[in-house]
């Protein structure tokens, strides 16, 4: 199981990395350059992906979509404080598991992370 975390705001990133080992033993990847994570994922395919919807670089549907592009199709967990932009740009294919609101509650974002691991393990 290998999951990365994708948030402009280190300390954002951190709390979401550590509900994500806690939730799945897993040690996450975290970044806070969308470009780094997307070129980093080409060569260790992640399992999950927890982005943050706006980030100044790129925004979380635009690196699911560069993402799938290069055959990565790990499901998402989405983080916004801007729940209608998110709304407005969701594709059925970006394979988004879980939209979570900021600020998120621990046992919210650690509850998507189970979900989302047990129905891609299903799939």
């Amino acid at each position: 199981m290998h999951a990365i975390i994708v948030d402009d705001n280190e300390h954002h990133a951190r709390l979401a990395a550590k509900i994500v080992e806690h939730a799945c033993g897993d040690n996450p990847d975290v970044y806070t350059d969308p470009f780094m994570a997307l070129r980093n994922s080409m060569t260790e395919h992640p399992d999950l992906i927890v982005t943050d919807m706006m980030m100044p670089k790129m925004d979380g549907i635009t690196l699911l979509r560069e993402m799938r592009k290069e055959g990565i199709f790990a499901p998402a967990i989405i983080v916004s404080g801007h729940l209608k932009r998110v709304s407005e740009k969701l594709l059925p294919s970006n394979h988004i598991a879980a939209i979570i609101p900021k600020p998120f509650q621990i046992e919210e974002l650690s509850k998507a992370v189970i979900e989302a691991i047990a129905k891609n393990a299903s799939a």
